[in-house]
């Protein structure tokens, strides 16, 4: 017997297909493997957290409009499904790792993350007395980074609520977040193709890094009208200890 995760954080309405897709890939590579033609059983599990309502069908016959003497050629299977918003707090249960991972994914899109957040870390704190333990967390503080909202959570809140929940380790693993949210809002800015989003992402990535005394680079970064000039400063201040290397770098270039 196989499960079969399938992770949704928006409303999908051919998710039943996607699944039996993955579940003839599934099979395919098993008789590829071994003889005899005895199929596994696949459980199709859907975990689902986005902002709306699951309308779709749990069953690939939904897919279909058809008259009732023609069901009998369609294959039928239905998967399983879960929904962040179905359940209380109280009622994901677990380990740690697993109450946070689902918490994480009921909360991720919600605009009180940031007020939950320190309670969700606070599960961890026996977790990160150990390596692994550790790299568990800088994993999720990135998944927060990377799917979360900006207007929901910034760095500052993140922050607050590892220096809150966790204080032991924020000295530790913060700098890499804040590598991250450099990372993210620099990539976004130059893929937007706005000047305007570029400069802001760096003054971001000069405030986290330096405070705002890295804030007396910008108007040296503003005059750089090459994007090649600006994915070289980007890397610097994902690099740099200090500002005075930025610095540096600027007058290498201006």
């Amino acid at each position: 017997m196989y499960i079969l995760f399938e992770h949704k954080s928006y409303h999908e309405p051919l998710t039943a297909f996607h699944i039996l897709r993955y579940m003839v890939k599934i099979w395919e590579m098993l008789l590829r493997k071994r003889e005899g033609l005895a199929l596994p059983v696949i459980i199709p599990l859907v975990l689902y957290h986005g902002e709306k309502s699951w309308k779709s069908g749990l069953n690939f016959r939904d897919l279909f409009d058809c008259s009732d003497d023609m069901v009998s050629f369609i294959p039928d299977f239905e998967y399983l499904f879960w929904s962040a918003a179905g359940y209380s707090d109280e009622e994901i249960k677990g380990n740690a790792t697993l109450r946070v991972a689902l918490l994480l994914m009921k909360y991720i899109f919600r605009e009180d993350l940031r007020n939950r957040l320190p309670g969700i870390l606070g599960l961890l704190k026996d977790l990160s007395e150990k390596r692994t333990g550790m790299e568990y967390i800088e994993a999720i503080l990135r998944y927060i980074v990377n799917a979360a909202p900006g207007d929901n959570v910034s760095y500052q809140d993140i922050k607050a609520a590892v220096d809150k929940a966790l204080p032991h380790i924020g000295g530790e693993i913060m700098p890499t977040i804040a590598d991250s949210f450099v990372e993210q809002g620099i990539q976004q800015g130059i893929q937007q193709g706005k000047r305007e989003g570029v400069l802001e992402a760096i003054e971001l990535g000069l405030t986290i890094k330096f405070g705002t005394k890295g804030l007396r680079l910008l108007p040296a970064i503003q005059g750089l009208k090459d994007a090649r000039q600006l994915e070289t400063v980007k890397e610097a201040i994902k690099a740099a200890d200090e500002l005075t290397e930025i610095d540096e770098l600027l007058k290498g270039i201006v």
